[in-house]
């Protein structure tokens, strides 16, 4: 990988980001980078599809990618701005890096990478007025092969528009937020969020709704809602419904996993919380059932007594 430009700036919440600007690398720091760069291009087999969400979030991407010094840096300054907007309390401070390059193919690329540092280090990053330089912390940083979140654009599948990385792969939705992309969800999450979508409308159906995708094996979200609403009674009316909301979620479902059946199943009223492995409480569970006083029954069945805690 050929390093172009390199623009950082520290990413607090809270905080504004000082003004970004051109950043000269030792070739040290560039083998860090180019490594980073390399874990977010071997992804390409296993990260999930992700998709720009309007054309500016391309255009800024394009400007990273191909822009003159101004424009690289415009885009740069605004990712930046974008990414501490999106942070919350939650969200570790740390080093957002972008990079424009050229691969080992001579094709123009841009990364953009949030370098997370530990709280018990973030002195670090703490330098004159606020800089940071990337040679003096990169050790206080994600090490090459464990980066928490990054982006390589362009994809070279023609359903995906860039590569994302992102370690937290539940939640923390911020990174994906700030750079305005919508990444599909990982095949074998896919399914358990959209059993979720279905049974918050039809509590009574999963177990049905687990015999249909057992026995059709989808994958795809849209052949299996279109299987289940043929298989489970009730339904039928809420199919599109239901596609609407998954396909509006930050990582929408889209393929399916036909083996990765949900592994847990969590029930919840009143303050009351049922947990347990799927396929057990499956066994165990009779219900949730709707009463003809409209209240819900749910029945257990345990072969040996179970045991109580207070606290």
């Amino acid at each position: 990988m050929g390093i172009l430009r390199v623009t950082y700036g520290v990413v607090e919440v809270d905080r504004p980001v000082d003004a970004l600007v051109l950043e000269d690398v030792d070739a040290t720091t560039t083998e860090y980078l180019d490594a980073h760069l390399a874990t977010l291009a071997a992804l390409v087999a296993k990260s999930p599809p992700a998709r720009f969400v309007d054309d500016e979030a391309g255009l800024r991407f394009d400007a990273l990618r191909s822009g003159t010094d101004q424009q690289f840096l415009a885009a740069a300054n605004q990712l930046a701005a974008r990414l501490v907007e999106a942070m919350d309390f939650r969200t570790p401070s740390g080093l957002l890096v972008a990079v424009q390059g050229v691969d080992d193919d001579g094709q123009a690329v841009a990364a953009v990478l949030k370098l997370q540092v530990t709280a018990d280090r973030l002195g670090y990053l703490q330098q004159t007025q606020g800089r940071a330089r990337l040679a003096a912390v990169k050790d206080a940083l994600d090490a090459p092969g464990r980066l928490q979140k990054g982006a390589l654009f362009p994809d070279p599948r023609g359903e995906s528009d860039v590569v994302v990385g992102d370690q937290l792969d539940v939640g923390a939705l911020y990174f994906l937020a700030a750079l305005g992309l919508r990444q599909d969800q990982a095949p074998k999450r896919a399914v358990a969020a959209m059993v979720t979508a279905i049974t918050s409308r039809l509590p009574e159906a999963a177990e049905e709704v687990a015999e249909s995708l057992g026995r059709r094996r989808p994958t795809a979200v849209d052949e299996a809602l279109d299987w289940i609403a043929e298989d489970v009674p009730g339904f039928s009316p809420y199919r599109d419904e239901v596609e609407g909301e998954l396909r509006a979620q930050r990582r929408p479902p889209v393929a399916l996993d036909p083996d990765a059946a949900p592994s847990k199943r969590v029930l919840s009223a009143h303050g009351i919380r049922i947990e347990g492995p799927a396929d057990e409480l499956r066994e165990r569970m009779r219900g949730p059932q709707r009463r003809g006083d409209g209240r819900w029954e749910v029945l257990l069945t345990f072969d040996t007594q179970p045991t109580e805690r207070f606290s």
